[in-house]
């Protein structure tokens, strides 16, 4: 078979090994997030870009120090800073790349929607798994908690600043299969960038630990409720009744918990752990027992394994594109595009050729500037700024 030379961008820290872009991912206000894939251990990652003001240190990586070492929040593998400056020396801002271990399952979210669109229910074990494990994760964040021992007495952290995630939702909930033949995904809590770290003296700041809470209970709303469809019709998704669309099916334990999760005061995190946890525990062994005897049983819950890429984000050469091609969102990043060569087959080497010219056509014709991935030099390690053209200067 013929063998194709195409290019793939290439991160390259100032230590560390290179990543090749994979794919580009949504990100949040300040970061620029895609999938990377290491060209040491071949092994994918999560890459987060954000900028900060010359000598902060951003959220996802002060807070830590502060997180008990087996709290299943993401793990940074590693930071990289680098600053930017004026002409006059003055610096402008510091660039971050943050890179995180990379999560199999989607996130809580993704799998929402996708058995939404199949109309199918929540497994009860699931929704206990998640409970169990976000009781886990919010007594280590606010207590320091690790599974496995005793509260102390006084309920209150020892030698540890609370941690206050501030952004808990679905997206930020990801879900992680350790084997192909594990019955339930790993839960894992990410996303720290708007994370503080508390004083335990912080009135104010204590306040938000309880939003975390509430927000945990939301999500298990949203588990129980959304995609009872029937009933959710029938009602017009009026969410303030919930409890009257409660599925037969789940537990009368399980609308217990509901409705403390979702109260104006949810309980706290040492509650969770002693009156929530060994609840959870006692549902999930019972309810675990078909879906040993039944291999298939946790499929649905495997819809959000995303099929991950054969090759790199690849670019059939490095002379020209356009502001609408596949390198458009990598505008945000602000900073030098190295490339890699990469033998492909001909399928691949054709397919990718195909999209991006049409793409280039298309933003042509559209009025979008064509930009150089090549400097005065010719040498392509940056893309140069471009802009929307005017109305007047649209070409055809």
């Amino acid at each position: 078979m013929t063998v194709f030379t195409l290019q793939a961008i290439i991160f390259r820290e100032a230590s560390g090994p290179a990543y090749a872009l994979v794919e580009q991912m949504a990100g949040g206000n300040r970061g620029f997030v895609c999938l990377v894939k290491s060209l040491v251990d071949e092994k994918f990652y999560i890459r987060k870009q954000l900028t900060t003001i010359p000598n902060d240190t951003p959220s996802e990586e002060s807070v830590v120090e502060h997180i008990p070492a087996t709290c299943s929040t993401s793990r940074l593998i590693s930071s990289h800073r680098c600053r930017r400056y004026h002409d006059d020396g003055t610096p402008v801002f510091d660039m971050h790349s943050l890179y995180f271990e990379f999560y199999n399952g989607g996130n809580l979210t993704m799998l929402l929607e996708q058995l939404f669109k199949k109309q199918q229910p929540i497994p009860e074990v699931f929704i206990w798994h998640f409970l169990a494990r976000m009781t886990e994760i919010v007594a280590g964040l606010q207590l320091g908690w690790t599974k496995g021992t005793n509260l102390s007495l006084d309920q209150r952290r020892q030698n540890r600043s609370p941690v206050c995630h501030g952004d808990l939702h679905g997206g930020n909930i990801f879900l992680n299969w350790p084997s192909n033949g594990a019955l339930l995904p790993e839960i894992v809590l990410g996303d720290f960038g708007n994370a503080s770290v508390l004083s335990n003296n912080d009135a104010g700041g204590l306040g938000n630990l309880v939003e975390d809470i509430k927000s945990i209970g939301n999500q298990l709303i949203d588990l129980v409720d959304t995609y009872n469809i029937k009933a959710l019709n029938k009602d017009d998704g009026d969410p303030s009744t919930w409890e009257r669309r409660f599925p037969k099916s789940y537990s009368n334990d399980l609308f217990t918990w509901c409705c403390r999760l979702s109260a104006r005061k949810p309980p706290s995190a040492p509650k969770m752990v002693t009156d929530l946890l060994p609840v959870a525990e006692s549902h999930i062994a019972r309810l675990l027992v078909p879906f040993r005897n039944h291999p298939q049983a946790s499929a649905p819950l495997r819809s959000t394994q995303p099929r991950l890429p054969d090759n790199p984000m690849l670019l059939p050469g490095r002379g020209r594109t356009t502001e609408m091609s596949t390198l458009m969102p990598l505008r945000k990043m602000h900073n030098h595009w190295l490339f890699r060569s990469m033998d492909v087959p001909e399928d691949v080497y054709h397919k990718t050729c195909k999209i991006e010219a049409k793409m280039h056509q298309e933003a042509l014709v559209m009025g979008y500037k064509e930009i150089s991935l090549a400097d005065s030099s010719g040498d392509p390690t940056h893309c140069k700024c471009f802009r929307k053209l005017p109305q007047t200067e649209k070409q055809n």
